[in-house]
């Protein structure tokens, strides 16, 4: 199936690449702001799950592990929409100025903005059900640093507008639904028992527990 851009939507697009092609400084913010933020998400899944095996809080762990769980439903829902739907990159589109490489060649929905989405999403979630104020906060900042992260992929014509959307919906959806998945009796019950064998065989060892 093919997807075709309303014309509004490009020509905001346009715009953004124009703007930020005009000044050689605002370029290369935009090209860092528009890929480094991804990989440090995965540092704040790997943070909540040490900081559980450290200080003892097994909540902490279970929460990181109910995080990646949202990350990986929306990412194959995502994988799954790109595997039916045709939508090149927009660089083809006259007048534009591709800033960044990218693989792969399928535009639609962003990983980008699935991915950011559902973790900050995940975080707000799981900060809310365990009343971890400074948590939520994170979780907040997450959500803007999505909105800026996707906003700049536009911007450096990686992604057009309908990409980043049908991306933060997917991820804001799917974030709630493996939330709940994991708040089911029989899912917990299996976390919660890879989280005590872990920690009875690795984390002990690691931080010297008795």
């Amino acid at each position: 199936m093919n997807l075709q851009e309303p014309q509004w939507w490009k020509d905001i697009l346009m715009r953004l690449n124009h703007l930020v092609s005009l000044d050689p400084t605002i370029f290369k913010i935009v090209s860092i702001l528009a890929d480094v933020f991804i990989f440090a998400y995965p540092i704040l899944l790997i943070w909540l799950f040490i900081y559980g095996m450290k200080q003892a809080k097994k909540e902490f762990q279970y929460g990181s592990i109910s995080i990646f769980i949202s990350v990986v439903c929306s990412a194959l829902i995502t994988l799954g929409i790109q595997h039916f739907v045709t939508k090149a990159r927009p660089e083809s589109l006259p007048g534009l100025e591709l800033i960044l490489k990218h693989l792969p060649t399928i535009s639609f929905p962003s990983d980008h903005a699935t991915v950011s989405m559902a973790i900050a999403i995940g975080t707000v979630l799981v900060a809310k059900q365990m009343g971890w104020k400074r948590i939520l906060l994170l979780g907040i900042l997450l959500i803007d640093v999505s909105i800026i992260m996707s906003v700049s992929r536009v911007a450096v014509a990686i992604h057009r507008p309908t990409d980043i959307i049908a991306g933060w919906g997917i991820g804001m959806i799917w974030a709630w639904i493996g939330w709940k998945i994991c708040q089911t009796t029989r899912v917990s019950d299996i976390f919660n028992t890879m989280i005590d064998w872990f920690n009875n065989h690795i984390t002990d060892q690691l931080f010297s527990r008795k």
